[in-house]
């Protein structure tokens, strides 16, 4: 018998089963945490700009702007704040990170809290803005409800792994995520789910390993560099492991999150092809390996 055929075997046997018991713990998580009459609302246009945090955006934007007003538009984190945002209305709005609803981080958070107050004061048109369901109680949800124009949008982000067929089941059905380590990939399966048949991705630059480094206190830094940011004066800040009690992070944690952070992309391309629908990074600097590179 070849041995490394044995191994290989083996190795095969050994992540079916992994796989099995993923799916088993994530349809217990399905059961225990997820609503089951959550709806994702459709839209009528078949195709979705979804505008990242990078700073290519802004290059895209302005090759693209005219474009951009006649297509379906899905934004995210602190694109309020841009003069875009009133500029192209976006249909969609997708809001992942828990700065935006841990209500003491939005008290001692500047920038959090007056990208909501612009998006609750300031949006005069239909958006739908998508937020997770464990934070319908936040103060930063309820704030939404004044605005007559937004269409809160809870969904369950109840991470789900295991086998492709059942865990692509459970995200057409609005019950399950993949590990999404950045917004973006929530917004790609949200997309996907609101039945848009092809989605450009813009300002998906992703390349922060270009951007971190280990100070002389060997502490793990990154260099902050977004859409909209000041080219001239990057956020350096240190990467931390648990935000909350502000424990630095070590270098293969970092890796291991960037790993997570790519890898997602990699499932969702799988699941679109599920679902019969394409996606295209359309982004003038990316390191997303996963989705062809095209432009609208």
């Amino acid at each position: 018998m070849n041995v490394n055929k044995w191994a290989d075997g083996l190795k095969s046997v050994e992540e079916f089963i992994s796989k099995i018991y993923q799916s088993f713990i994530s349809l217990v998580k399905v059961l225990l945490l997820s609503k089951f009459n959550a709806k994702i609302p459709q839209s009528d246009r078949k195709t979705c700009f979804i505008l990242g945090n990078g700073p290519s955006l802004k290059s895209s934007i302005e090759y693209f702007q005219e474009l951009f007003g006649k297509n379906d538009v899905l934004c995210v984190n602190h694109f309020a704040q841009t003069a875009e945002y009133q500029k192209f209305k976006p249909e969609n709005y997708v809001l992942l990170d828990p700065n935006f609803f841990l209500d003491d981080n939005v008290t001692h958070d500047p920038k959090a809290k007056n990208t909501l107050e612009v998006m609750a004061r300031d949006t005069s048109w239909q958006m739908n803005i998508f937020i997770p369901r464990s934070a319908r109680r936040s103060k930063s949800a309820k704030s939404f409800h004044q605005n007559p124009n937004l269409n809160i949008v809870y969904f369950n982000y109840t991470i789900v792994s295991g086998l492709d067929k059942l865990a692509f089941a459970l995200y057409k059905r609005n019950l399950g995520f993949p590990v999404c380590q950045n917004v973006l990939g929530a917004s790609i399966l949200l997309a996907l789910n609101m039945g848009y048949q092809r989605l450009y991705v813009f300002g998906a630059d992703h390349s922060w390993l270009q951007s971190f480094s280990v100070n002389e206190q060997n502490e793990l830094v990154l260099s902050h560099q977004h859409f909209y940011t000041q080219k001239d004066k990057p956020l350096i800040a240190k990467v931390y492991s648990h935000q909350e009690n502000k424990v630095g992070a070590t270098m293969s944690e970092f890796l291991t999150s960037l790993h997570k952070a790519f890898e997602v992309y990699h499932v969702l391309k799988r699941y679109a092809a599920y679902r019969g629908t394409e996606i295209f990074n359309a982004s003038e600097v990316s390191f997303i390996d996963a989705f062809p590179r095209k432009k609208p």
